[in-house]
């Protein structure tokens, strides 16, 4: 049976017995077509490789970006919820404290007062009764002289006046005695003035303790809100930070404006409208140059040598 070439097969079999081939017609054949279904397979691999790479691109990196932002975003607002919490509570003991103490130190002093009130109304209603008792003794005292006169005219008068001049005596001495004993009393009245001057002294004492542990209680609550603003400013750096060191700020929109020769002239980040950060482009010889300026004014300068591909970084606060 005689066999069918391919005019345009057999023509490349010539050419390739030309060029040094060895094998028979039949293996030429074989080869071409091992050789098409290969070029079909790495075009088939080829578009695969493509499709993955498509989408990392398009889905993979954009939701690793959201994430890390949504987490950022997160631990910014628990940072600032903490804050808050500490001040609230701070404020709220300290408040407390005060109010406790100044409520035991207006009591102290109302107790002292009532004290002190009923210790010297007790002390002028001694010395009254003193004051009257001796007056009575007085009165019988000249009594019993006026007695002792009448005596020397008549002895029966004098034996009455003597008799009364004598229960006169005993009526003063008894006067007497109980003027002693509310004197005594007056004493004691003294004492118990001067032990509430020494309660007094002590309410003021803790008065004065009272005040110390406010103005240690406002000093810590001082303290504490320095530490949240400080904080506060922390997270304000971090998040500084990351804006200049981000190439694409997640959430902006980026426009870039070019020069005459084609090149990146600078690439304005915005977000709603309003400019995040500003990166700006200088091309030498050997190196670019780009700074990248936030709005508060912090910068970051980043020189690349483009012969030795070397990085050269510099921060520049506002």
């Amino acid at each position: 049976m005689a066999k069918t070439y391919s005019a345009g097969v057999a023509t490349a079999y010539g050419a390739a017995v030309r060029g040094g081939y060895t094998g028979t017609y039949e293996d030429f054949c074989k080869d071409q077509a091992e050789f098409a279904e290969n070029a079909q397979q790495v075009a088939t691999d080829r578009a695969a490789v493509q499709a993955i790479a498509s989408t990392f691109e398009n889905t993979t990196v954009p939701n690793a970006t959201a994430a890390i932002q949504a987490e950022g975003q997160s631990q910014i607002v628990n940072v600032i919820g903490a804050g808050n919490t500490q001040i609230a509570a701070v404020n709220n003991t300290a408040t407390t404290q005060i109010q406790n103490i100044q409520a035991e130190g207006t009591a102290q002093v109302g107790r002292v007062q009532i004290a002190v009130t009923a210790q010297v109304d007790r002390a002028e209603s001694a010395a009254n009764d003193a004051s009257e008792y001796a007056s009575t003794a007085s009165a019988s005292k000249n009594a019993a002289q006026a007695s002792e006169t009448n005596a020397a005219n008549s002895a029966t008068a004098a034996a009455a006046s003597a008799t009364a001049a004598a229960d006169s005596a005993t009526t003063a001495n008894t006067k007497a005695g109980e003027a002693a004993s509310f004197a005594t009393a007056a004493a004691d009245s003294a004492t118990d003035a001067a032990a509430a001057k020494t309660a007094a002294e002590t309410a003021q004492g803790k008065a004065e303790t009272a005040q110390g542990e406010a103005e240690t209680a406002a000093q810590s609550v001082s303290a504490s809100a320095a530490q949240i603003t400080q904080n506060a400013e922390d997270i304000g750096d971090l998040r500084s930070a990351f804006s200049l060191f981000q190439e694409n700020i997640p959430g902006t929109v980026q426009t870039i404006a070019f020069d005459s020769a084609g090149n990146i002239q600078s690439v304005t980040h915005k977000e709603n409208n309003v400019v995040v950060r500003t990166d700006v482009f200088t091309f030498a010889a050997s190196t670019i140059t780009e700074v990248r300026t936030l709005a508060s004014g912090e910068s970051l300068t980043i020189v690349t040598n483009t012969d030795t591909l070397e990085t050269t970084t510099t921060y520049a606060a506002t």
